[in-house]
């Protein structure tokens, strides 16, 4: 909802009462009906608004590739070693977040992407209530420049708890 507040897209929230986005798809998670497109996972769902709005996602193959790189870092590292509750694997991780944040800017430099709405994940209660903040000063730099953008507060408040 983030990128989509970001974009200003219009779109409606419809949440299923078993508490799944989508509950005939393997997993729960959100889903995108656009038009005759339907998209099914987080990531997958940001580069499709994106490219659609031609907005937020970089578009040279060298800058894509390097968004692709963390994404799957975060979902396939990060968002592992939250689930399994690992916080010295955790520590580990955010350690090349860290690197990455530490200029300043956004994951892929100067412009917020659609990496950060994803990367807004970090700034989640649950997830902030895991990190070792006090080694970690860009990456809380970071999260307080995403928890000030209108479009992030705006897609907080729509959000269902």
């Amino acid at each position: 909802m983030f990128a989509l507040e970001e974009l200003g897209l219009a779109y409606e929230l419809e949440a299923v009462p078993d508490g799944t986005f989508y509950k005939n798809w393997g997993s729960p998670g959100p889903t995108l009906q656009d038009d005759d497109v339907f998209v099914i996972e987080p990531a997958a769902i940001l580069r499709h608004v994106a490219r659609r709005a031609g907005r937020l996602w970089p578009t040279s193959l060298v800058a894509q590739a390097e968004g692709d790189r963390w994404i799957d870092f975060l979902q396939r590292r990060l968002v592992r070693a939250f689930d399994a509750n690992e916080p010295q694997k955790l520590a580990a991780l955010l350690v090349f977040v860290e690197q990455k944040l530490a200029p300043g800017g956004w994951i892929l430099g100067d412009d917020l992407t659609i990496v950060d709405c994803l990367y807004a994940y970090l700034g989640q209660d649950f997830a902030k209530a895991r990190i070792p903040w006090e080694h970690f000063p860009a990456l809380t730099a970071y999260i307080a420049r995403m928890d000030a953008r209108p479009a992030l507060i705006r897609a907080n408040a729509k959000t269902p708890r």
